[in-house]
């Protein structure tokens, strides 16, 4: 028998595993497939298709709403009781549903507004396909279970047979518009096969009864959640958006390319973060010793990879032009950028553990502050910049709304006798 301390770290290491398979999955395989796409559609038209992606990554977080945190929270909190996990599961899925429909509008308004949404408008409508995909996908649930590795493999297996579909189904430029409905189907299917088995598999049915006012319940407390969470997505997302109103198709393209590669390594820290979510809502309210050992043993070694990880980018960044087949000068451009950005993920994971207990410690309107006025940043930062210097000034707000969040979130938390989790005293 293994001691608890070590299951804890056995639990921890299998979540993560399974998270970086189904993470993995939703940003590798479009890196697989960038450059057949910039070889079928040109560099202009993906650019039009990574907008639209970007584009949809705002919808996901309104019909997500932070359920990624606060229905993760529930659940691990509620394990062993069925009926109430299916009252967690039929308010989460409702609300999606709800919001769902809400975004939609939005979409077709902001259509009509954007000349660049207007003119692709089919793209635009069947990329929300995506969102329906990722709602599809209850992650949240198996999350907060701990049994991320039931969804895992269907996830998988959906989205290399979709994604095969693409060298299958994209032959030449008017056929862009489905590249990202095939993504989206990909994860529908998935989401509803790991829906039949998680009903299978924990014995979850599906409640009607006082839903309306469930729901209501739901977007009241996870309000602050979804501030935080659609903050962070308009300072991470809203790079690509704002620059393609300054920028040609060419530009935006090329800028799509070093942001997905710059940011691969960043994709580990949404999985580590998942990952120890449920592990940090535990140890946080015990005796600190038990977060400082987290701290040393865990999130240090992790934190050491992610840096390394970034310096190997910025050393071999002159080899991944090749990999796109691109010309002498979109390949200087692109190493520039990839450069430029590289270190954003090690600034990022710095403020992951201090920011995760002032969500465990119900102070999510204070963080959530932070992120608002980060967003605003990065906004402005943008709007100051990008006409000047193109995409080099887009990757230079991402530097400046970074390191402000980080260093921000970890000064909130140490200046918090109650939340401090470096000071420590034995």
């Amino acid at each position: 028998m293994l001691p608890e301390k070590y299951k804890e770290y056995s639990r921890i290491s299998k979540n993560f595993l399974s998270l970086v398979l189904l993470q993995g999955t939703n940003f590798v395989i479009p890196i697989l497939i960038i450059p057949y796409l910039i070889k079928t559609l040109g560099v202009d038209k993906y650019g039009i298709v990574a907008l639209a992606q970007t584009t949809m990554l705002y919808f996901f977080i309104i019909v997500d709403y932070g359920f990624s945190l606060s229905a993760v929270k529930e659940i691990s909190l509620n394990k062993n009781n069925i009926d109430k996990l299916s009252r967690i599961f039929s308010e989460v899925l409702i609300t999606k549903l709800v919001l769902a429909i809400l975004a939609f509008c939005i979409l077709v308004v902001c259509i009509q507004l954007h000349p660049k949404f207007r003119e692709n408008w089919v793209l635009f409508l069947l990329s929300y396909l995506m969102v329906i995909g990722q709602i599809a996908m209850p992650t949240w649930f198996f999350q907060g279970m701990d049994t991320m590795k039931y969804t895992t493999y269907t996830n998988l297996i959906a989205k290399v047979l979709f994604t095969g579909l693409i060298f299958f189904s994209i032959k030449k430029v008017d056929d862009a518009q489905w590249v990202n409905p095939l993504l989206g189907l990909g994860n529908i299917i998935a989401g509803i096969i790991s829906t039949l088995f998680l009903i299978r598999r924990f014995g979850i049915y599906f409640i009607t009864k006082g839903l309306w006012k469930s729901v209501q319940y739901q977007l009241k407390s996870g309000f602050y959640y979804f501030i935080s969470n659609f903050s962070v997505s308009i300072y991470v997302n809203s790079n690509i958006v704002i620059l393609g109103l300054f920028a040609n198709d060419h530009v935006l393209g090329l800028y799509s390319i070093a942001e997905k590669i710059a940011m691969l390594t960043r994709q580990l820290l949404v999985v580590f973060s998942q990952a120890v979510y449920t592990h940090i809502c535990v140890i946080v309210t015990e005796a600190k010793e038990r977060m400082h050992a987290f701290l040393k043993k865990i999130f240090l070694p992790f934190f050491i990879l992610v840096t390394l990880g970034c310096g190997i980018l910025f050393i071999f960044a002159q080899l991944i032009p090749q990999y796109f087949g691109l010309n002498s000068i979109d390949s200087t451009s692109l190493v520039t950028l990839i450069r430029l950005i590289s270190f954003i993920p090690a600034i990022v994971c710095l403020n992951i553990p201090f920011y995760q207990v002032l969500l465990i410690h119900d102070n999510a309107k204070r963080g959530s502050k932070i992120l608002v006025i980060g967003a605003v940043i990065c906004i402005l930062s943008n709007f100051i910049l990008t006409p000047y210097l193109s995409s080099i000034g887009t990757g230079i707000s991402m530097i400046i709304t970074e390191l402000f969040i980080t260093a921000s979130v970890i000064l909130l938390v140490e200046k918090s006798t109650d939340l401090a989790i470096i000071r420590y005293e034995k």
